[in-house]
């Protein structure tokens, strides 16, 4: 059972204060607090970020705002960094204790109480364990660079991961219209919902390396290749002979492809920006903004695309940028060394491949470098933020399966039973021979006709001569020994020569009885000369008899 809360944060710069707004149950129920910036958290911010940049060398960072007169410290970049550290976290700590926002910490935590009270009560609680989201939104990117992941929210005792916080964006400047309760639509936007069919066939991971002879980038591939056992993986680079043309085509033609991708991977130089929603850089001198890729990435996220992540620096923008389309994103909110970021990334592959959600591969990733690697990357574990927005699963590569590619085949209940009528019918003998022989006659022709395959003005293939009064009484006046009413053999076999002449193939006479007549010679003479010279066939048939005469 997992309860749902959105944090709003605005930055009130003009008063020098914090406005911060609490909402839950679909937003239908709220609690806000007014809290003052205090200029310690600032100070002891500026103090870590130096220090942290020190302890990295990283000689090309800027510092942001006026960072004062700073300690020179103790000598030891590594001793320095922890001690700044601990006097951030610990300063940030006492700051969220002050005033009313310890209304909201107290509101989430008895929330968690109460949920574990009704699983406790309820029989069927048992092995289900409470848990809480909390997705937090600033209105400043200062106030997102400060580390909201380790807000002290939940009660005492609580196991790890069961309070989970994420990033998320602001999605009203206004906070009056944040206070709107949700509706179906604002809910759940287009976007925003979950792709249902995404786990029916292999996941798919599109990897964009950045180059740069500076930053060698081969154990990022190798981490994301680790994954090739349960994903199709691509990779996209840039070559030698390409221009800046070329490699922005290739990467934007990529990412939308038809396909479909479920996660995009980023490694390589990336920075914020005010306007363009960040910057990559994927070759030498050539960078690519995300305002530059946002049309192609609309489509990707149309086509399945559901979680990014950018191992590289300052992302921020970025994932504010790809937040608004509503995908997951995973971003360093600071610049990270390259072995950093891809000690990072090995061990956030290794939960993804165990089928486990993004917050817990996050997790375990930050853990280890919190606790094995605290020596040598200190401060590494509180650069990575989940963005993520309200009420969406973390995304997880799902478990694929032939039963799972098989069911995507599977006919419906309705097609089921109309199908099982079809076959049943088919082996019933009247059935076939009339119903389903006229349907399939009815189909054969509308489909002639839509296509416009009836010849036109199509001479018949046999012609009928009847010989009727008239014919009989012109055969009177011609042969003089005509029999009364019968038919004269000398007459018949005048009209066989006749139809020999017309190059007849087929010639069939059929008589309602058979007398034998004097002159049956001369018919006889003129049938088999017909025969012998043209191989005509001839069908002569009475009520009594039917016989075929050919060579």
């Amino acid at each position: 059972m997992t309860t749902v809360f959105e944090i709003k944060i605005w930055d009130k710069k003009d008063d020098n204060s914090c406005f911060f707004l609490l909402l839950w149950d679909d937003r239908r129920r709220q609690l806000s607090a007014s809290l003052n910036y205090c200029q310690e958290i600032q100070r002891c911010y500026q103090r870590w970020r130096q220090r942290y940049t020190r302890f990295y060398e990283f000689t090309s960072v800027k510092p942001i705002g006026d960072s004062g007169r700073i300690n020179p410290g103790s000598g030891d970049p590594c001793y320095d960094l922890m001690e700044a550290e601990r006097e951030f976290l610990n300063a940030f700590q006492r700051w969220l204790g002050e005033g009313e926002v310890r209304k909201i910490q107290q509101r989430i935590r008895d929330e968690f109480t109460r949920v574990a009270h009704l699983i406790s009560e309820d029989g069927k609680g048992i092995g289900t364990h409470p848990s809480v989201d909390i997705f937090v939104a600033c209105d400043s990117i200062e106030m997102e660079r400060l580390p909201w992941e380790t807000w002290e929210l939940a009660p005492e005792g609580t196991p790890l991961g069961r309070v989970r916080i994420f990033r998320s964006a602001m999605d009203n400047p206004d906070p009056i219209a944040c206070t709107k309760p949700l509706t179906a639509c604002s809910a759940t936007p287009r976007f925003f919902k979950a792709l249902g069919n995404a786990h029916l066939r292999k996941t798919r991971i599109l990897a964009i390396f950045g180059d740069d002879p500076r930053l060698p980038l081969q154990d990022d591939w190798k981490a994301v290749r680790s994954l090739k056992s349960i994903a199709e993986v691509e990779r996209v680079t840039w070559q030698p002979h390409e221009n800046h043309v070329d490699i922005k085509t290739k990467i934007a033609n990529a990412i939308c492809d038809q396909r479909g991708w479920d996660v995009l991977f980023f490694a390589g130089h990336s920075d914020e920006t005010t306007t363009t929603g960040g910057r990559l850089a994927i070759a030498p001198n050539i960078s690519l903004s995300i305002s530059e890729l946002e049309e192609k990435l609309t489509q990707a996220r149309e086509h399945r695309l559901q979680l990014a992540i950018f191992n590289s620096c300052s992302g921020l923008s970025i994932a504010n940028s790809l937040i608004k389309l509503g995908l997951q994103v995973i971003v360093m909110r600071e610049p990270i060394r390259n072995d950093v970021a891809q000690s990072f990334l090995q061990q956030f592959c290794k939960p993804l491949a165990d089928h486990r959600d993004v917050y817990d591969a996050l997790l375990e990733a930050c853990q280890h470098l919190q606790s094995v690697e605290k020596f040598a990357y200190p401060s590494a574990y509180l650069l990575p933020s989940l963005f993520n927005p309200p009420g969406l699963i973390p995304y997880r590569i799902e478990r694929f399966d032939w039963k799972k590619m098989l069911q995507q085949w599977l006919p419906t209940r309705p097609e089921a039973i109309a199908l099982g009528t079809v076959l049943l019918l088919s082996v019933i003998p009247a059935i076939q021979v009339e119903l389903l022989f006229d349907i399939r006659a009815l189909v054969q022709a509308v489909y002639r006709n839509l296509t416009n395959q009836v010849p036109k003005h199509t001479l018949a293939p046999v012609l009928l001569v009847a010989i009727d009064q008239e014919s009989l009484d012109q055969a009177d006046e011609a042969i003089e020994s005509t029999q009364g009413k019968l038919i004269d053999s000398e007459y018949l076999a005048k009209l066989v020569r006749h139809l020999y002449a017309l190059n007849a193939q087929v010639i069939g006479i059929y008589y309602s009885r058979h007398i034998y007549q004097p002159r049956y010679e001369n018919l006889d003479q003129a049938i088999r000369s017909a025969v012998e010279k043209q191989n005509t066939w001839f069908v002569l048939a009475t009520l009594s008899c039917l016989s075929v005469a050919s060579t």
